[in-house]
């Protein structure tokens, strides 16, 4: 009778046991396995999938864009200019001076000329160093270019039945705001500009800059 009855509380006793293992199991948290699972299914999550948004090359930034010209600003001239002039006058003396074209980029300005002499001489510069006696180039603005004497005949001197083929040399940018060119040869004697006998004929050129 005593051993049945130690069988009894032996076998109560391991069932009370039992339970109390599988709690604390619960409370300790999964198994290794389990575990390894949930960070794998974490990291799985957690890590973009190639193509998403979020590592996708953008193709618009890395496209180049080619850089885009200004337009010229307005009123600013460009450069070269040209201009065709075909502006011819006479004198008296026998003379005939022709301008052709004038072209400017950004340190002169040039102006192609013609002049021929029927009778007697004809000075159009002088070698003096004086620039009042020298070709003269102005705008409407007031400003005067430095005229550049050639290397030869720096006198621009035209004997009978000569002609004279040439450029004028003027130093100085063409300015944007400028709207004509006064070109003057022989200014110190305009009060010649009558005489049929003078070698210093007076010439005076009035250049339209708006066409």
């Amino acid at each position: 009778m005593m051993k049945r009855w130690k069988w009894v509380m032996t076998i109560a006793s391991l069932a009370f046991v039992l339970p109390a293992c599988s709690t604390l199991s619960d409370r300790v948290g999964p198994s290794h396995d389990q575990a390894t699972q949930t960070e794998a299914e974490q990291g799985s999550q957690a890590e973009p999938q190639a193509g998403t948004a979020e590592n996708r090359p953008d193709k618009e930034n890395r496209s180049a864009t080619a850089p885009t010209k200004k337009p010229p600003s307005k009123g600013k001239r460009q450069f070269p200019y040209t201009l065709d002039l075909d502006l011819q006058q006479s004198h008296p003396n026998g003379s005939t001076v022709t301008l052709h074209k004038l072209t400017a980029d950004e340190k002169y300005i040039k102006i192609e000329f013609e002049a021929v002499q029927s009778a007697g001489t004809t000075l159009l510069s002088r070698s003096w160093n004086d620039v009042k006696y020298k070709p003269s180039l102005i705008d409407d603005t007031g400003f005067a270019y430095k005229y550049i004497d050639p290397a030869k005949n720096q006198d621009l001197r035209i004997d009978r039945g000569q002609m004279l083929s040439g450029t004028l040399v003027f130093y100085g940018k063409l300015k944007d705001e400028a709207k004509t060119l006064t070109l003057t040869f022989n200014k110190e004697y305009e009060y010649e500009k009558d005489s049929n006998s003078t070698w210093n004929p007076y010439y005076q050129f009035t250049i339209d800059l708006s066409n």
